[in-house]
């Protein structure tokens, strides 16, 4: 992972109290989108698009994950993205655009 994503991950824990568990699920779905990212072209998160970011989605759905697991998936994303838009990381229409729902 970047230092910028151990760093969030560590403030899920420290900050907002979540397991250990909880953190290791969001690090877990984090480093499945950022492969997907490298397999589409995109080097790093703060390059994904929202088109790349449905695109992820919709093989979530291909592969049979529940929405409910669908939606955690892309709200863990979704979280870094304005993350690192805030901190200068990302590109803005990417952290304005990216959708936390099924569209």
């Amino acid at each position: 992972m970047q230092p910028d994503l151990d760093g969030y991950l560590a403030s899920l824990k420290l900050e907002r109290g979540l397991s250990r568990t909880t953190v290791e699920s969001y690090a877990q779905d984090l480093r499945m989108f950022a492969d997907f990212c490298r397999e589409r072209g995109a080097g790093d998160l703060g390059q994904a698009t929202p088109a790349l970011i449905r695109e992820f989605l919709q093989r979530l759905r291909e592969a049979g994950l529940p929405p409910r697991s669908r939606r955690g998936r892309v709200d863990a994303v979704a979280a870094v993205i304005l993350l690192r838009s805030y901190l200068g990381f990302a590109s803005g229409s990417a952290a304005e655009e990216t959708p936390t729902r099924e569209e």
